[in-house]
């Protein structure tokens, strides 16, 4: 929207039929085209996409999406366009042939990376240097705001507003590297009655953790108000193991003034991304533009992948005074505000595209 109505570029949208993204960007007076993507070298969605960039003579494509990277990446062979391809993760680049060509070929004219721990990645791949952009990825301040805690999740959580209870969450997709599983064992472990943990995102309502589930483990699947979620929770916890470039569930609670569980990895490890590492501010191997992800001053910070380390820290801001909570949380509401507003990622997405366009 921002490149739209401050830019002035006029944007189509090429995406998966029959989700939820096409009918939010169609509301809101994009053009858009469906595609099915069944694989990442999809060559008949590679050929659809060429022809629509041949038929409106886009000058640039930008793939969101591994999936979308790939099938962009065989497009180029069909039609002449500027590719600019963003990467949110920290994932090693495997070095096999394939994958080498996909990352490393000359057809692409840009990355956009979410943090520079995600450049790191692809340096060490092999992609040279100038090719290589860091845009921290924005927050909706106007969505993820202080707000009072949402009655409607409260009741479906089956919570009274006057409870009292500490409420634990954790905002993913389920996945091994997200650590779930990691919570799940710490969070059973805390010496602490009336304590409930929340999950929430794609599969994390499955017949596998339905079968984990007890009074105290709320399940809530994929959901649409995040926003709401977080304004029940005492505290965010963020247990990923690895990959994560810029986590959004971070950035979000930090907007939100929601307090933060967070691991501190230690530096030498080689999955260790914006978000998944630092003792502190001075590690600057980024949040962002260069700003450090972990402060123990903005959150609580653990030793990833270990549930004892886990459940010690959230025995321990369940000790902590009220007091030293607001301050942490107004460091890490003014850390997301200064860093992350929607402004700095159109105006640096913007100067991108200019530059591929020529």
């Amino acid at each position: 929207e921002g490149l739209r109505s401050i830019w002035g570029f006029e944007q189509a949208l090429v995406c998966q039929p029959q989700g939820t993204v096409a009918p939010f960007f169609k509301r809101a007076g994009f053009h858009v085209y469906e595609i099915g993507m069944f694989q990442d070298y999809d060559l008949w969605a590679a050929w659809r996409l060429a022809s629509l960039a041949r038929r409106d003579n886009w000058p640039i494509v930008h793939a969101h999406h591994s999936a979308a990277h790939a099938v962009a990446l065989v497009a180029r062979h069909f039609a002449s366009f500027g590719l600019v391809v963003s990467r949110r993760v920290t994932h090693r680049i495997p070095w096999y042939p394939t994958s080498k060509w996909k990352y490393c070929s000359s057809k692409i004219d840009r990355y956009i990376c979410v943090s520079h721990a995600v450049r790191q990645v692809l340096e060490k791949a092999g992609v040279p240097a100038a090719k290589l952009a860091v845009i921290g990825s924005s927050t909706d301040f106007t969505r993820f705001c202080h707000r009072l805690p949402s009655l409607r999740i409260l009741d479906e959580l089956g919570l009274p507003p006057s409870a009292g209870k500490a409420v634990f969450g954790v905002i993913a997709n389920y996945s091994s590297w997200k650590g779930q599983d990691v919570f799940l064992e710490a969070f059973s472990k805390i010496n602490a009655d009336g304590c409930v943990a929340v999950l929430a995102g794609r599969d994390t309502d499955s017949d596998l953790l339905r079968r984990k589930a007890g009074p105290r483990l709320k399940l809530l699947g994929w959901r649409a108000d995040v926003e709401e979620i977080l304004s029940v929770l005492s505290a965010l916890v963020c247990p990923s193991l690895k990959g994560e470039g810029s986590s959004g569930a971070i950035r979000e609670a930090f907007a939100a003034n929601q307090e933060l569980v967070d691991p501190n990895r230690p530096a030498p490890q080689p999955h260790s991304g914006g978000l998944g590492r630092l003792e502190s501010q001075r590690d600057a191997t980024s949040f962002g533009d260069g700003v450090g992800a972990r402060d123990p001053s903005r959150g609580w910070l653990f030793k990833s992948g270990d549930s004892a380390s886990l459940c010690r820290c959230l025995e321990e801001f369940l000790g902590e005074n009220r007091q030293a909570i607001k301050a942490k949380t107004a460091r890490a509401h003014q850390f997301v505000r200064q860093h992350f507003g929607v402004d700095n990622m159109v105006r640096k997405t913007a100067q991108v595209y200019k530059e591929v366009a020529g």
